[in-house]
Order: structure tokens, then sequence, then C-alpha cells
């Protein structure tokens, strides 16, 4: 969460009363087959393990153990339309700014095998200050997009 500020809205704080029990992720716009998923659902859908070092715009860095679902693992549930370039991820938190905190992907960086959204940190649920009930995990962006010489 932005400057480790937690959710202020209902909407989260009466999810994270029963451990997100009742979430659920919506995948809706220009897709095929809009879907929601609880947590339960998306675990079962595959989950992935990676151990990644995170550099956060703040400026400090740690290394994790995240587990979660490849993104890739749900777009290919929904089946964007031919015309899809980017994937918007809405988020419970505040902008820096005021209103909803958002952010983008491309599809093709969506598509990314190192790109999830994470359910589990080091082993265990992802706490609140992590983002929970998802966190998107993208470390992939300097893998796609190499700097030229």
């Amino acid at each position: 969460w932005p400057n480790g500020n937690l959710p202020t809205c209902d909407e989260w704080k009466n999810l994270s009363k029963n451990n997100f029990k009742d979430y659920r992720l919506k995948v809706f716009g220009l897709v095929k087959n809009p879907i929601e998923l609880s947590l339960e659902e998306m675990a079962k859908i595959a989950k992935q393990d990676q151990v990644t070092m995170h550099h956060c715009i703040q400026g400090w860095s740690g290394i994790a153990h995240w587990g979660g679902v490849p993104v890739h693992k749900i777009i290919e549930m929904v089946k964007p339309h031919k015309d899809v370039k980017t994937v918007v991820f809405h988020s419970y938190g505040e902008g820096l700014h005021g209103g909803e905190y958002y952010d983008t992907l491309t599809l093709y960086n969506a598509q990314h095998d190192l790109t999830l959204l994470a359910f589990e940190m080091n082993y265990e649920k992802l706490p609140l200050i992590y983002g929970a009930p998802l966190r998107l995990r993208a470390e992939n962006s300097s893998l796609l997009h190499p700097k030229k010489q």
C-alpha cells in the first residue's frame, strides 16, 4: 500500500474482517468470458512460487518468496478480444493524490511467466500491510524491455 497505509474503504475493511473469504477477483471488460474468482478458486487454477527482489520506488529493496496464480492463466480463461493491448489492475488502496489506486500493464507484459497475482508471501497468507488479499508482482519489466546498447 502507498506509504504503508492500509485501505480505508468500507469494502476492504469488511472483507478483511473474515480473512477475505468473500473476496472475488473480478475480471471484465474487453473479454469473451468475464469471471469472478475467490482466493480458493485462484489457488486451484495453478499456484506458482517464485523468489524475487523488489525494488520499491520509495527507495528500499527486499527479497521475498511469493506464491500465487500466474496472470497468464487468468488471461487464458477470460480470452481478451484481439484488440486488447493493456490490462488495468484496480486496488482498494487510495492513490497518492486521492481517488482509487490503479496500475496498468501491457497485455504482453501481463502474460509473462513471472507476472503473478500473489496471495502468499514467505509461505504465509499475504499480510495486510503487504497488499492482502492480492498483490500484483510484475518483476519482468527489465526483461521485456532491455536497454539499448
